[in-house]
Parts: structure tokens; sequence; C-alpha cells
């Protein structure tokens, strides 16, 4: 019986060892396939802001006893209408609707859905319905005017979109090779734990640390909001023209300070791009060559799978780096004063 026993033990420990090994060699297997690296397009949607035009003039007459007007325009709703101006009289600026065009008394108007005065000044209506839209300036004391600039524009958002190329890395089979691999190897070295390193190096992403420059954006803003302030104040009288010359140019100084500072880090940006994209190429030459080298047997299979993993690798980062540099040239666009 205590034989019987024995032999039993024995046939049932060597089972397990040629097993284990069996399972330890093929999780072996499973690690050197490699994680799955798969590159693919992916549309995704992106806000733009579009503008047009609608009509721009300089040195416009306005004869007495008249007016100047634009339309109809056909504008869709969510759309905003800007008009700006310089002339050199005060005059009046309305937007009208069909509504508005018809109720006017002795081509003045009446009614309107957008008002503005002075000798320079800026509208800004955004167009909640489709209707026909009407644009009239003209003097309040009926008398001549020269306009010396004249703009209308429309502005909207609109939803595009982008084409992105992405990277898929699969990495479910090599988790099952190294889950396997501990299993297999405690088994087959009995009593003693074996710790499995993960084969190949632990490749740690650079990080990428750039200061914000929103701040630099909400200040190029708030200067905007001031000089319009500014112009305001000035074209009620509330200020003199010396003053007014005064503080608009020391604005003008802090926007200009900006903008080099914001251009200056875009150049910076727009360099590191370019670097990656070298990076790039240079990789796919050194992909071409692996290539070559291995269709006429200059490196031997093992070599050359460690070899792709690790232009595989270098290619995910330079690839994340570069849509890490392309957001931030994104908010790095601002709108010019």
């Amino acid at each position: 019986m205590y034989r019987h026993g024995s032999m039993t033990h024995g046939v049932w420990r060597w089972a397990l060892t040629l097993v284990s090994l069996i399972l330890l060699l093929f999780s072996l297997f499973l690690i050197s396939l490699g994680p799955e690296v798969r590159i693919f397009e992916e549309e995704v949607p992106k806000l733009v802001q579009r503008s047009q035009t609608l009509f721009s003039g300089s040195d416009l007459l306005i004869p007495a006893w008249g007016y100047r007007y634009s339309g109809p325009y056909r504008l869709d709703a969510g759309k905003i209408l800007k008009v700006s101006w310089e002339a050199d009289t005060s005059v009046n600026v309305y937007v009208l609707n069909d509504v508005d065009w018809q109720n006017r008394f002795f081509d003045t108007p009446t009614r309107w859905r957008k008002f503005g005065s002075g000798r320079s000044g800026f509208l800004e209506f955004y167009i909640n319905y489709n209707e026909p839209i009407y644009i009239q300036v003209l003097c309040p004391t009926w008398c001549s005017a020269k306009l010396y600039r004249w703009d209308e524009k429309v502005e909207w958002v609109e939803n595009v979109i982008e084409t992105q190329t992405k990277t898929n890395v699969q990495t479910t089979q090599v988790t099952y090779g190294y889950v396997l691999a501990l299993i297999s190897g405690a088994l087959f070295v009995a009593g003693v734990i074996l710790t499995i390193t993960p084969i190949g190096g632990l490749y740690k992403k650079e990080g990428l640390k750039l200061r914000s420059y929103r701040e630099y954006l909400d200040n190029l803003k708030q200067l905007k909001i001031q000089m319009n302030l500014l112009r305001t104040m000035y074209e009620k009288g509330e200020i003199d023209e010396n003053t007014y010359q005064r503080l608009a140019n020391e604005i003008d100084d802090k926007i200009s300070s900006l903008r080099n500072i914001i251009t200056q880090e875009r150049n910076a940006c727009e360099k590191e791009m370019r670097g990656l994209e070298e990076k790039i190429s240079a990789l796919k030459k050194r992909f071409e060559e692996l290539m070559v080298r291995r269709r006429i047997g200059l490196i031997d299979k093992n070599a050359f799978e460690r070899e792709m993993k690790l232009i595989k690798k270098e290619l995910e980062d330079i690839k994340s780096k570069r849509e890490y540099f392309k957001s931030l040239l994104e908010s790095l666009t601002f709108e010019e004063i």
C-alpha cells in the first residue's frame, strides 16, 4: 500500500511538472508575440468658427435728406450679424426685419431689432429667426454724411468632421501570458516563489510640462473690452481726446506685448511639431531598413521582432506628443483686435 502511494505521488509530481513546464513555455510564447498595434482613422466632430463679409466699403456718401441701406439678407437663425463704421459725423444705424422696414415713416425707422449711434461704433445682432434683415444708416439731422469705413459681416459656429489617426494597442494576450507564467512558474518550482519580470524594459512616457497660456488669452480679451469701453466713453464725451489717445496707446502697448508673447510660444510649439515630424520620418526609414534586413536575412527573427516593438513604442510616444502640441497650438489661437 505504501509503495503504491509513493508511485502515485511520483506520477502526479512528474505530471504536474511536465504540464507546468508546457504551460510556462506557452506563456513565454504569448509574451514574445508582444502587443498588437493597430493604426486607424477616426472621424471626430469639431466646432469651427466661420465668418462671411456681406458688404465692405469706404468713402461712402449719405446725401442730405437721404440714407443708405443694405439687404434684404437671408440669414440663418443662430448666426451673428456684426456692423462697424467710422464717419465724419454722428450717424444712426438700424438693424430691421421686413416688418420694421415696411413700417418706416418717411424713410425713418419707427421700430428696429438693433440700434447704434455715433461717429464710429459697432453693432452685434444675434439672428433668432429665419427672416429678411435690412441695415439702414442715416444722419439724425438729415444732413449729408461721409462713411470713411463701413463693414458688414456675419459669423457662426459650424460643426465639421475631422479625421484623426489613432493607435490602438491590444495587450490582452500579453497579459494572459504574464498571468500564466506566474502560475505555471510557481507550480514548476514547488515551494519557491518566483517573480517573473516582464520581458523588455519599462518605457515611461516623457512628461510634457508646459505652462498654461489661458491667462494670456483672458488678459487679451479683457484689454479688448477695455479698449471698447474707452472708445465708448470718448464718443459720449466723457473724456477728452488727449486722455483718450494716451490711454488707448497704453492699452495698445499691452496688447502688442501679449501678442508677442503668444506668438513666440506658438513658434516654439511649431518648432517642436517639426521636430516630431522629423523623428517620425526617421522611424519610417528605420522601419524600411529593418524590413530589408529581415528580407535578405541580415537579421534573425527574434532580433527583428525586438526592434519592431521598439519602433512601434517610439512611434506611439511621438504621436501622443504631436497630439498634445496640436491641441496647445489650437488654444494659442486668438482673435485679432
